[in-house]
Parts: structure tokens; C-alpha cells; sequence
């Protein structure tokens, strides 16, 4: 019995409309199939802006992607099998854990909360920072821990490219520390000073 391997995309409590266009394509599902994933869930926040419908027809929130389609055309409902891919999505959870407990990569945005809880979890993941956020240290992070090896990162327009060259295997295992360790790896990796205890009395 073939392993259901599933990929898990998570844009937190942000919105991220570039990331989510273009995990909702034909290109990002057919790449995940040859790599041999057979699920797709989705978390995408909500947006005004987009909502997935490429890979999902409204107004389902699942159905399946089928390599062999001549038109790339997705379908609601089916179960993802016979070379299909199976998609779920949503806006919002109150926990992502049980998504994570059966992820075999996860593609997310770059927060600190959001990548360590994965790397803790050992998990592949694949870091894209959001640009779009103002006084933001997604981008040092993620590649901080992409040069020590931790993680893989990409853009929202380099996301299928990078799913397509990734080599998890290559990827080195995060050992965490205790919970202050982890906040202070954070502060030195964002260059966080520390000599904003005034400031926040002003709060």
C-alpha cells in the first residue's frame, strides 16, 4: 500500500495572496506529484483579494488534481488516487498540530513561531518569507537557517521551482534548546537589541 506523503502550506494569522497564487496552480500541483506527494492541504488565511479556485472550483473547500488531465483541470470531491493529487483547504484553525502531525513537507511563511514549531517537529520545510510585511526579519531568518542547513526557502514565484530541486534528505535535523534558548536564537538572528525594555514600558 503506497504511504500517503502530504504537503502541508501554512500562511499563520497572515495574509499572503502571493504565496497562495501561486501554490493554486496547475504547475505547483503537477511538481508535487512528481515528486511523489499525494495530498495537498492548505491553510491560506483570508483575503478579499484571492481565493483558491484554480486547483479547487468554488465553492468546495477539496478535490483532486489529476496529472493526466490534457487541460490540467482540477475537480471537486474524488479521493486522489490513480495518480491524482488530493486537496484540502481552509482559512483558519484554532491548531494546526493535527496538519503538521501528518505533513511530510511543509511549505510556510517564514515567522519565527511557524518555523520552529516545525523544525521542532522534524520536519522538511520550506521557508518564503512575506515581503509584503512592514519592519519585518522573515527574510534574515529564513536564510540564516537555510545557510546553516536547517531549512530550504524560496519565493512565492520560486516556489515550484524550488518544491521540483529540493533534496530532503540534505536537509540537517533541528535540535531545539529550551524555550528561552529558542527566543534568544530568534533575537540574534533578526538582530534584535536588546535594549528595548524602556521602550516597551512605553506600551
Amino acid at each position: 500500500m503506497a504511504t500517503n506523503k502530504v504537503v502541508f502550506v501554512t500562511v499563520g494569522t497572515t495574509r499572503f495572496d502571493e504565496l497562495i497564487k501561486n501554490i493554486d496552480s496547475p504547475q505547483f500541483a503537477s511538481a508535487l506529484l512528481e515528486k511523489g506527494y499525494s495530498s495537498l492541504i492548505i491553510q491560506s488565511g483570508s483575503s478579499e483579494n484571492y481565493r483558491i479556485h484554480r486547483l479547487v472550483p468554488p465553492p468546495a473547500t477539496s478535490g483532486s488534481f489529476k496529472a493526466s488531465s490534457p487541460s490540467n483541470e482540477a475537480s471537486s470531491g474524488g479521493d486522489g488516487g490513480g495518480g491524482a493529487l488530493s486537496i484540502t483547504w481552509f482559512e483558519y484553525a484554532p491548531s494546526l498540530a493535527s496538519c503538521l502531525d501528518t505533513a511530510s513537507l511543509v511549505i510556510s511563511h517564514a515567522g519565527a513561531g511557524s518555523i520552529f514549531e516545525t523544525l521542532r517537529r522534524g520536519l522538511p520545510l520550506i521557508a518564503v518569507p512575506n515581503a509584503s510585511l512592514m519592519d519585518n526579519h522573515q527574510k534574515e531568518l529564513a536564510e540564516k537557517l537555510k545557510v546553516e542547513g536547517y531549512l530550504a526557502t524560496a519565493t512565492p514565484e520560486t516556489v515550484v521551482e524550488v518544491v521540483r530541486g529540493l533534496d530532503v534528505a540534505s536537509l540537517k535535523e533541528y535540535v531545539p534548546g529550551n524555550g528561552a534558548g529558542i527566543v534568544s536564537r530568534v533575537d540574534a538572528l533578526c538582530g534584535v537589541v536588546a535594549q528595548e525594555s524602556g521602550r516597551e514600558k512605553m506600551g
